[in-house]
């Protein structure tokens, strides 16, 4: 074998035969493998451009793989092929930096089409060095913050505990950015050169959570045909974050806090310790002083993961971001649909301050994703966000329906906007107004006016 466009794994001959004629049809070169070790070896001498993996192989799984061409260079995308009863592996492998999956059985339009899109764009740019590891969040990684009060106290909030060796725990709704929180937490420590493994708790099987978590040595168990670094091993030097922390099981927590006792890990069916050096950040969205009244979480790991505190903020309570997350996510639209939508309407932006957003930011960015699929000009505008209406008589603040209520105009809904975060800055300086001006980013004679004109007393 030499170097090829794409390396094709998997042990089912015929299909392997199948596709790599079907690629070939699009001028790629093809390599072929049928195992892990066949992949180390051609690994050792060769390099591709893409790698289309089975998820089960005879010697181990496509996670396997993964871990192995990121070794030799994570920029390398790694897509998995899977059947419907692995989609839940495929989803966990997305997290830990495979570019897509596909369903079995294939079909040969999408395989060409998706295969061909990322060689293209593997051309069009060269990629550039990261200090973050498979296991970063999926997609777009740059973090918007917001302006709000609350958006610039949780800045200054992640700000303060990078630089310190303290365990992080962040909490708060699903769809807030919890993982966004703690890679902004990475970049900003000082093991921003080191990886960034992120794993969910929640998508692992319970009979494979505690190898993926601590590892495991070959033979450890049916199936484990060569070793295998947990997550403890892949974050060495750099953070390990933890998501959905509540969805680990008793044992595996017992696991967990033998590795932030002695600050080792020792793998399924080894006899010895290694020494881990990681930096544990960790989320959820449950109330786990409650999971500990009820026996289902330890209290003691609680506390030794919990030494800093964060909250991600709904976005309900946010409204005065809104609107640069809204032409933030439009862009990210027209990217991923190649549209050409140029913006938003004032009336549009208004109704989507009506709308409470159950799932957050990411709820959001979906709507604002098929806004941007539907629309027929050039410029989203309210009657684009047909599904919001279904949806705001279970979701609207207070519960009442959206039928007897009349959209306000943006000027309104801005100005209640604008009281709120002033009344946040002044509560949270203890109604210091120097500091508040500072924090909202404005001088102290505009807030003596905003004051005025909002008729803040104090």
């Amino acid at each position: 074998m030499q170097d090829a466009d794409v390396l094709v794994v998997d042990d089912d001959v015929e299909l392997a035969l199948l596709l790599e004629g079907l690629l070939k049809k699009q001028s790629w070169t093809v390599a072929r493998a049928s195992s892990v070790n066949e992949v180390k070896g051609w690994l050792s001498r060769h390099s591709p451009r893409l790698v289309l993996c089975d998820y089960r192989l005879p010697d181990g799984s496509g996670i396997d793989i993964l871990h192995l061409v990121h070794e030799k260079d994570e920029h390398i995308p790694v897509m998995l092929m899977t059947g419907y009863s692995d989609v839940r592996l495929a989803v966990s492998a997305l997290k830990q930096g495979a570019v897509d999956f596909l369903s079995k059985p294939l079909q040969p339009e999408e395989l060409t089409r998706k295969v061909t899109g990322l060689l293209q764009q593997q051309k069009k740019s060269k990629p550039k060095k990261s200090a973050v590891k498979p296991g970063a969040p999926s997609g777009d990684k740059r973090f918007i913050h917001g302006k709000s009060v609350k958006a610039l106290r949780l800045k200054e909030q992640i700000r303060l505990v990078a630089r310190s060796p303290l365990s992080v725990l962040i909490q708060g709704e699903t769809g807030t950015g919890k993982e966004f929180v703690a890679l902004k937490i990475h970049e900003q420590s000082r093991r921003s050169a080191g990886p960034f493994v992120a794993v969910d708790c929640g998508a692992l099987p319970e009979n494979m959570a505690a190898g993926e978590l601590f590892g495991y040595e070959k033979g450890a168990f049916t199936g484990a045909v060569s070793s295998h670094k947990g997550c403890f091993e892949q974050a060495e030097g750099g953070t390990l974050f933890l998501d959905e922390l509540g969805n680990l099981s008793y044992d595996n927590q017992m696991r967990l806090l033998r590795v932030l006792q002695e600050h080792s890990v020792r793998r399924l069916g080894a006899t010895k310790e290694r020494k881990v050096d990681v930096r544990i950040l960790s989320a959820t969205n449950e109330d786990l002083t409650e999971a500990i009244r009820e026996g289902t979480f330890r209290e003691d790991i609680f506390h030794r993961l919990n030494e800093f505190p964060l909250r991600t903020i709904a976005l309900r309570e946010r409204m005065e971001d809104l609107e640069d997350f809204v032409r933030y996510f439009l862009k990210l639209a027209n990217r991923q649909l190649g549209r050409k939508v140029k913006g938003i309407s004032d009336l549009a932006i208004a109704k989507l301050i009506k709308y409470s957003w159950p799932g957050n930011l990411r709820e959001l960015r979906n709507v604002i994703t098929r806004s941007v699929l539907a629309c027929e000009t050039d410029r989203l505008d309210a009657d684009d966000l047909p599904w919001l209406l279904d949806h705001q008589d279970a979701h609207s603040h207070g519960g009442a329906s959206s039928r007897n209520r009349t959209l306000r105009p943006l000027k309104e809904s801005v100005a209640e906007a604008e009281k709120r975060a002033i009344l946040d800055a002044l509560e949270y300086t203890s109604n210091n107004r120097t500091r508040a001006a500072a924090l909202l980013a404005i001088d102290r004679r505009t807030l003596y006016n905003k004051l005025k004109e909002h008729r803040i007393d104090g």
